[in-house]
């Protein structure tokens, strides 16, 4: 998906929240949004990628402030709120009676994890009181019934995870794919917006499920570069027979290829320009097959 005209609003609002959350006074705040706006004027070019943009104006805007994850301490609440939630779904899972439901009702909670973005949103965002109303809402775009056929005759899936939080969502997914095949978890290398690490894939004990990797997309990048791809990931998603790609990011990049095998968006169009591409309405939740041969 290339950058639309729509998507600079969205990147100066970010800006700004993030002035907000690093910066108590006015001219702090003033001089880091004059600066960093100097440099989204600099690099937003209608040929790229947005994800391409996201990842050069973040990665300036942890240069000049000197802060290496000024996500971090909403990462740490997504997480805490997260894993409440994981205790409650998963106890209703268990109490599915088959293993199809349980899979359907787990690719839904995935989805619906999807709503923890603070960047999409914002800094202020009411993470429990968004996921309750997710809750009693559906998917437009239901391919789950692909995804059981799929799943049938695989034996490995490389899974792209998101953001923080949102990964105690996949958590549920990922421990019913697990039981069935090998699964390779993708997380950043480095931290980026408030997208899942290493060290929130440890915190959700995604490291300790069996018939389950984790791996890294090589670096501090929004969504998937296949550039930057490390030789284990790279060869991880040769390997797979089908891809879950969670998020917007992931599918801003990921639908810029085509691949011989399937791949499975999961995420909720919290902008305009993503929806218009998925012909589907701002704020809908998707389970979407993409497949070109």
């Amino acid at each position: 998906m290339k950058v639309k005209p729509f998507c600079y609003l969205c990147a100066s609002k970010q800006i700004f929240e993030i002035a907000n959350l690093l910066y108590k006074d006015d001219q702090s705040q003033f001089d880091f949004i004059l600066k960093v706006n100097k440099k989204l004027l600099e690099i937003f070019k209608p040929n790229l990628v947005p994800t391409q943009i996201g990842t050069n104006l973040h990665r300036y805007i942890k240069l000049i402030s000197k802060n290496e994850d000024p996500f971090r301490n909403l990462k740490n609440i997504s997480n805490e709120i997260s894993k409440k939630f994981y205790n409650i779904l998963k106890l209703q899972l268990e109490a599915l009676p088959s293993f199809e439901e349980k899979l359907k009702k787990a690719l839904f909670y995935s989805v619906i994890g999807n709503t923890i973005d603070f960047a999409a949103y914002s800094t202020n965002l009411d993470v429990d009181k968004f996921l309750k109303k997710d809750l009693n809402q559906t998917l437009k775009i239901d391919n789950r019934d692909k995804f059981i056929l799929d799943l049938k005759q695989a034996k490995t899936i490389i899974y792209f995870l998101d953001n923080a939080g949102e990964i105690f969502f996949d958590k549920l997914l990922i421990e019913l794919l697990s039981e069935v095949c090998k699964v390779y978890a993708v997380v950043k290398k480095n931290p980026i917006l408030n997208d899942a690490t290493y060290e929130d894939a440890r915190l959700a004990s995604l490291d300790k499920l069996k018939n389950v990797v984790l791996l890294d997309n090589g670096g501090d990048i929004i969504g998937v570069d296949f550039k930057y791809l490390p030789k284990k990931t790279k060869r991880a998603f040769e390997e797979a027979d089908f891809v879950i790609s969670k998020g917007m990011g992931n599918y801003e990049s990921l639908s810029e290829y085509t691949f011989s095998k399937p791949v499975y968006f999961l995420l909720k169009a919290k902008c305009q320009p993503v929806a218009q591409e998925l012909n589907v309405n701002k704020e809908d939740l998707v389970c979407y097959r993409y497949y070109i041969k």
